[in-house]
């Protein structure tokens, strides 16, 4: 027997963040380096501050690109895994989880996090910004009906029912 197979999944290319966050940074990456290097030669003060600040720049994209993340929901188990960052790819079963919690760090801009706690006393948080806003709902019931404890902490905007007119 086939086992069923769900994928909570969007496009990250899709995505505003990626095209106005992480893009631009990129591009200014790709021209500060080159410049950072000539720069280097002329004056090794003006050279170091370039390369900090590409540096800088470079790890804003790395961890922009730790936010994408999907769900992959089995008959035994669940899957996150990352986009960009394929070591990102953590499978539980049902049986070790103890709870589920949905977050919404309010206050702040972004998008909200799944942590998971395991039986063993583990705990894990992910981003999981390529879950689209109307299929939280779904994955959330999904993962009940499987048997595991799911809980939401402000998740109010995320979670809204249509209106009925």
């Amino acid at each position: 027997m086939q086992e069923m197979l769900k994928k909570y999944w969007r496009n990250p290319w899709g995505l505003e963040k990626t095209w106005f966050h992480i893009v631009p940074i990129i591009a200014w990456e790709i021209w500060m380096i080159p410049y950072a290097v000539k720069h280097w030669s002329m004056s090794p003060v003006g050279g170091v501050i370039s390369m900090f600040l590409a540096g800088l720049c470079l790890a804003v994209v790395l961890y922009g690109f730790s936010y994408y993340n999907y769900v992959i929901v089995r008959d035994k188990g669940f899957t996150v895994r990352g986009v960009f960052y394929r070591f990102v790819n953590d499978s539980y079963e049902y049986s070790e989880i103890r709870k589920i919690e949905f977050v919404n760090r309010t206050g702040q801009m972004g998008y909200p996090y799944m942590r998971i706690y395991t039986n063993g006393g583990r705990t894990r948080r992910y981003f999981i910004e390529l879950v689209a806003p109307d299929r939280l709902r779904p994955l959330m019931l999904d993962l009940q009906e499987r048997g595991v404890k799911v809980e939401a902490r402000n998740m109010e905007s995320f979670l809204k029912l249509k209106s009925r007119r």
